[in-house]
């Protein structure tokens, strides 16, 4: 049990590492307090007393376009600047979707009770956990992105030479 705490291949130890610092301040970011409205537009989804997720404005614009992603094709739709980040989030909710397939009525009567009197929540078109799957497909294509950035950082910064890297001095 213990030698699962202590790993002794350095590479894996290392992505651990990386996933533990990219999993804690994302989290921490749930603990941050309101923004006033006078310097960001956005939304709040409060999820219990001390914590909440920031939803930006352009959000819903994602999280539509990755549900249905014909939005694309459509003249002078804003999002076309992106579309390959909107077909990964498409191929990523959808996945989600499909694999939250037996927890879907939980989801539903979860999210339900949130939301229900506090946003629009009657002009939404799609059942509203495949909206939820698409919040966190997005999210996980977000932490791919960065875990990728930290394993690009460490290469640029392990190739430079140096008696200074790698605790040598």
């Amino acid at each position: 049990m213990l030698r699962l705490i202590f790993v002794e291949n350095k590479v894996l130890k290392k992505y651990i590492l990386f996933i533990a610092i990219i999993i804690g301040v994302n989290i921490s970011f749930l603990f941050s307090p309101k923004i006033p409205s006078q310097y960001y537009s956005c939304r709040y989804i409060t999820l219990n007393k001390y914590m909440r997720i920031m939803v930006n404005n352009d959000s819903y614009n994602f999280l539509g376009a990755a549900i249905a992603p014909s939005y694309l094709f459509h003249p002078n739709y804003f999002r076309q600047s992106r579309p390959i980040f909107i077909i990964l989030g498409t191929i990523t909710c959808y996945s989600v979707y499909f694999l939250s397939s037996p927890m879907h009525t939980a989801i539903h009567s979860i999210i339900n009770k949130k939301i229900q009197d506090k946003y629009l929540y009657t002009q939404i078109k799609h059942p509203i956990e495949l909206y939820a799957c698409a919040f966190i497909g997005y999210l996980l294509i977000n932490l791919l992105a960065q875990w990728i950035s930290f394993l690009l950082f460490d290469y640029i910064i392990t190739s430079l030479p140096g008696t200074w890297q790698n605790g040598r001095s």
